[in-house]
């Protein structure tokens, strides 16, 4: 699902929300989710602070807490995870969530 985010230029900006709802029993906090959710999108560091309005440091702490809460080193190894325990669904799952509200509201934007 979406959430409305920082104002840039007076238009809301939408941001993930948490997807811990959508995901199995796991160890990882909503943010975590939210990480894993962005590297299977392949996303960069630098590109995930950009779309969550953090810092790279507080993205590569984030990833840091996820590779030693599932015992990986590196994002592939995550990834690996994320798929063999069904997170992967989880996220997918949240994603489209995230695609209906968002398309929703373009439609809302559009007819205006």
């Amino acid at each position: 699902m979406y959430q409305t985010g920082p104002d840039v230029a007076g238009i809301a900006v939408p941001t993930l929300a948490p997807v811990a709802a959508h995901a199995p029993a796991c160890d990882l906090t909503a943010r975590e989710l939210t990480m894993l959710e962005a590297i299977s999108r392949g996303l960069s560091t630098k590109a995930i602070s950009r779309e969550l309005w953090i810092t790279d440091k507080t993205v590569k702490f984030h990833l840091t807490n996820i590779y030693r809460k599932l015992g990986v080193s590196n994002r592939t190894s995550a990834m690996r995870y994320a798929i063999d325990h069904d997170l992967v669904r989880a996220l997918a799952a949240a994603r489209d969530d995230a695609l209906l509200v968002e398309g929703s509201t373009a439609s809302v934007a559009v007819m205006r």
